[in-house]
């Protein structure tokens, strides 16, 4: 009989650079002792080849779960999964040529996605050659595998996960180096000694200087992400990998773990910024706080939780907790994470200045704090060995000589022992097997062999049997991809729609066949866009367009670009061109109109999230929507936002004619719900408000945050207009003690309020808005090119009396907006 593993899985041995001769024969060996009689069975050999160290025990669980195409990444092969990234999968893999170890990043793109991240990847990779030594973990190689739709073939197991046609796994590699992170050694021993946090303050801000020098930024400083190797070193591994995979950070985009966002600074929570240098400090500061007191600085008990903690920002003094902690080091600790990022130090050169550099005598000094730490029996600072008193040398002379008396009896016992146990055996078996015998007639089974073990021995004695090696992740929660994933694929690829109605790339659609495909249902990540380049022309009917999305808690967004929608209907009564119910949806250089006179405005869009089935759900989830060089003109409002929970609302170089306001919420934001209102080149004329809420709540009652950011703006609503319009007769104080402004450069003309409510039907009233933070709005008169009532190009700003940071104009940028359609144009 051959011993030779069975076809497919020699060629994933080869295609991983591990089939060794040599290793495989011996492994055939230990197959013919564990299988014996019977067949080769691929958990056999999977189990045989992980003992003989040909493959890892994880890997073999890959393997028999089908998922042994993932094992090659590139010309690397994985061994094992990591625990330490909480943005990615990250895996310890091994080069399948020359055997060189590496940390590995891999995350998965589709389309557009895929490509820009893959080439920022190795624009990453590029930056950091500078900077490469044996010191660090710093990038040394990117690309990208495409994925195949079809599920692999494998008779064992699940088949992997399919992914649709265009989905590319981006991998990212760096050296390895052995140790652990600090997160693992804050769970075994506790919060660090001082002096140990200070040597490792100034090792990290040294290399925060060295990023600093070459235009980069780490994005993911965090104790998990803080390795301590075994030769005595601290790494911040893979800096910038972060940034590129998840550029933005916020309410919308709260799909990690909790402890993900315990280092997040609150600029990047509140506004979506891309990872900085400040936000790099401020994460400093809070990795040092948690090795000094052993807990995260902010609490909270899930994600959206921690993203609230991490927009308040409020850092205590570490002293309260740790009191042996270094006067310096506490001074740099509270400037690294104060809530305004131009208030903390200005770079990390700045900050090495006031730890100092990082020295021979401090890493000998932070080794021994750590091993004194590591060790139960001796105490940090003092390294001294406790004393241990000896016993004298003839006590322990006459306890050796009385053990081995002792053991010489029992050799000599045990022959004898045995022959009466024998004796004994065989005299009670014949009435053993008797008794069984007559046992199992009276109860209608078939008598056991003397040979054969009873059918109720397994309840009697415990189970021993060994579970292969190629099993141990089908039961293992932190296998990767889990068992829990491939049970969510499974349910979603049971209670998906036909292909025709999800098409795996891009929407190229004509109007024709938007009026037919009636609801719009869509990918995660799909584009709606005109055929050729050209841009989509399209009558919406009486009842709007819907828009849903075949995976509602899908984090990628729908983007339609290059339509114009027009509303020629007679009646407009609560009426919406589009209705959202995605998630996350993206809409750019799209233009809203209203050319008929109707009874009433339709709103442009209206987004739900969740849908309306999901609205009775417990669940709290937050979307995203953004509006990117968009032209709106008489509706209703521009954005009708029913989405509950914490959601991020953004206008970007968008034109908003009126007469309704820019954003209208149905219902006030409850104490759970946050909004988050961006806008960057907005230009608001002739619309009734800004922001339009209802309010009904009662006095005493807690408000959702509600904080609005605007750049570079001008707010010109008509006259006796507001930027917040409360419509309804409850209580507005909780809602505006919980509303902030900020930003920089918006300009506001004069005799606007900026918050007003409607009680009834009469005028609006103007509210004491004394309590309420705002920044960077400005009251100034602007000049326009022309009238309201005239084309795009009359609502350009000619001359405006504040000073502003640039010389360009505020408001949209006209030469990206897209043009209005023509009145006379037919709607196709």
């Amino acid at each position: 009989m051959s011993f030779a593993p069975p076809p497919h899985i020699t060629e994933l041995l080869k295609a991983i650079g591990r089939a060794d001769a040599r290793r495989i024969r011996r492994a055939g060996r230990q197959v013919r002792r564990m299988g014996r009689q019977l067949p080769q069975f691929d958990s056999i050999w999977l189990d045989a080849l992980a003992q003989c160290g040909v493959i890892t025990r994880w890997q073999a669980g890959e393997i028999a779960a089908g998922r042994g195409a993932s094992l090659k990444v590139g010309p690397y092969a994985v061994t094992e999964p990591l625990a330490d990234c909480l943005y990615a999968r990250a895996f310890r893999a091994r080069h399948i040529e020359s055997g060189h170890e590496v940390r590995l990043i891999v995350d998965w793109r589709d389309g557009r996605a895929a490509q820009e991240a893959a080439a920022r990847l190795r624009e990453l990779v590029e930056a950091a050659a500078p900077l490469y030594t044996e010191d660090g973990i710093l990038p040394i190689a990117a690309g990208q595998v495409e994925q195949d739709s079809t599920p692999p073939v494998c008779p064992v197991g699940r088949p992997d996960t399919c992914r649709p046609a265009g989905a590319v796994r981006l991998w990212i590699a760096a050296d390895w180096a052995p140790g652990r992170s600090a997160a693992d050694w804050l769970v075994a021993h506790g919060r660090m000694p001082a002096v140990a946090v200070e040597e490792i303050a100034r090792t990290m801000v040294a290399e925060l200087a060295q990023l600093e020098t070459a235009g980069l930024c780490h994005g993911d400083i965090a104790t998990s992400n803080l390795w301590l190797a075994d030769d005595g070193r601290t790494l911040m591994p893979l800096p910038g990998v972060r940034g590129v995979l998840r550029p933005e950070e916020g309410y919308s985009l709260a799909d990690l773990p909790p402890e993900a966002f315990d280092y997040l600074a609150p600029e990047r929570v509140a506004q979506g910024t891309p990872p900085s240098m400040a936000a790099d400090l401020y994460a400093c500061g809070c990795v040092w706080w948690h090795l000094l007191c052993g807990r995260a600085p902010l609490g909270g008990g899930d994600s959206l939780a921690k993203l609230r903690a991490a927009h308040e920002a409020d850092i205590t003094d570490p002293r309260t907790l740790a009191p042996d902690t270094p006067t310096i080091l506490a001074e740099a600790l509270l400037a690294c994470t104060r809530p305004e990022p131009h208030r903390r130090p200005k770079s990390a050169a700045e900050l090495a200045g006031l730890l100092g550099s990082p020295t021979a005598q401090g890493g000998r000094a932070l080794r021994r704090a750590l091993r004194a730490a590591e060790s139960p029996r001796l105490g940090w600072p003092s390294m001294r060995a406790p004393i241990v008193p000896k016993q004298p040398r003839r006590l322990v002379q006459s306890a050796a000589i009385g053990l081995a008396l002792t053991a010489a009896l029992l050799i000599a016992a045990w022959p004898i022992w045995r022959a009466v146990q024998e004796k004994k055996a065989e005299s009670q078996a014949p009435s053993e097997i008797a008794q069984q015998t007559q046992t199992a007639a009276q109860s209608g089974d078939s008598p056991t062999s003397p040979g054969m073990p009873s059918p109720n021995a397994a309840s009697k004695t415990p189970d021993r049997k060994v579970v292969p090696a190629a099993y141990l992740s089908e039961s293992d929660e932190t296998a990767v991809p889990s068992q829990r994933d491939a049970n969510a694929h499974i349910a979603v690829t049971a209670n998906a729609r036909p292909t025709a109605d999800l098409p795996m790339n891009d929407q190229v659609l004509d109007p024709a066949e938007l009026q037919r495909r009636q609801p719009l249902t869509l990918r995660p990540g799909q584009l709606v866009t005109g055929a050729n380049g050209a841009r989509l022309q399209w009558t919406v009917p009486a009842t709007g367009l819907r828009v849903t999305v075949d995976d509602a808690a899908s984090q990628q967004p729908i983007v339609l670009e290059g339509i114009d929608f027009v509303w020629n209907q007679a009646s407009a009564t609560e009426a919406a061109m589009i209705v959202v119910e995605c998630g996350n949806v993206r809409l750019e250089n799209c233009t809203f109109t209203v050319q008929a006179s109707a009874t009433g405005m339709p709103t442009a869009v209206r987004w739900s999230h969740p849908p309306a089935q999901q609205a009775d759900t417990l669940a709290l989830p937050s979307g995203s929507i953004r509006f990117t060089n968009c032209v709106f003109q008489n509706v209703a409002a521009a954005l009708e936002c029913r989405a509950q929970g914490a959601v991020r609302v953004e206008f970007v170089s968008s034109l908003h004619l009126g007469p309704g306001p820019l954003v209208h919420s149905p219902q006030e934001p409850r104490a759970e719900d946050s909004i988050n209102l961006v806008l960057q080149q907005v230009t608001l004329r002739g619309a009734s408000a800004l922001w339009q809420c209802r309010v009904e709540s009662s006095a005493g009652l807690v408000s959702g945050r509600v904080l609005v950011r605007a750049e570079r703006s001008v707010f010109a609503p008509t006259e006796g207009g507001t930027l917040v319009l409360l419509h309804g007769g409850g209580d507005p104080e909780p809602l505006l003690r919980n509303l902030t402004w900020e930003g920089e450069g918006a300009l506001v003309t004069p005799g606007i309020s900026v918050a007003m409510q409607r009680r009834s039907e009469g005028a609006p009233e103007p509210l004491d808005d004394s309590g309420i933070p705002i920044a960077g709005l400005v009251l100034s008169e602007v000049e326009f090119a022309g009238p309201t009532g005239g084309g795009l190009a009359n609502h350009r700003p000619l001359r405006w009396n504040a000073p502003l940071r640039t010389a360009d104009a505020p408001g949209c940028d006209f030469e990206r907006i897209p043009d209005l359609p023509k009145p006379q144009d037919p709607g196709r």
